[in-house]
């Protein structure tokens, strides 16, 4: 999502909505921006019963890491290896309790990320796919 409508902004409640379901359509996988104002207004519309073909026809599933694991992931080299300084680690740290609690409301499946290799994820994934296609 961050290369469609959370580029520059968070995108409203419309426009997530408008991108999922039709600019995704041919993917099978797409990851959700963490933008909060936007994730608030799904619950929100998840609680009042709207925007029903959203959460009918797009499956969220939270890949759920303890926020000790992630504490520590966060002191390690990013992907680019450039360490986080740590206002940014206290800063995705406090922010986790926020959006762990909209993440598990919002989310159809949550896989524990606490005991499972990147393999097992990927095959649970992977399984969930394939159950999703056959329902």
């Amino acid at each position: 999502m961050d290369a469609g409508p959370g580029r520059n902004h968070s995108p409203s409640l419309a426009e997530a909505v408008g991108w999922l379901m039709n600019e995704t359509s041919d993917q099978p996988i797409v990851v959700v921006s963490n933008h909060e104002e936007m994730l608030k207004a799904m619950l929100q519309a998840k609680r009042r019963g709207e925007a029903g073909d959203l959460f009918e026809r797009v499956h969220f599933v939270y890949l759920r890491k303890p926020k000790d694991r992630l504490a520590r992931h966060l002191k390690e080299p990013n992907a680019a290896g450039h360490c986080r300084d740590l206002p940014s680690q206290q800063y995705t740290l406090t922010s986790y309790e926020r959006f762990d609690g909209m993440f598990q409301e919002l989310a159809g499946h949550i896989i524990d990320c606490a005991t499972k290799s990147l393999a097992e994820v990927a095959a649970e994934v992977a399984s969930l796919l394939g159950s999703l296609d056959k329902g």
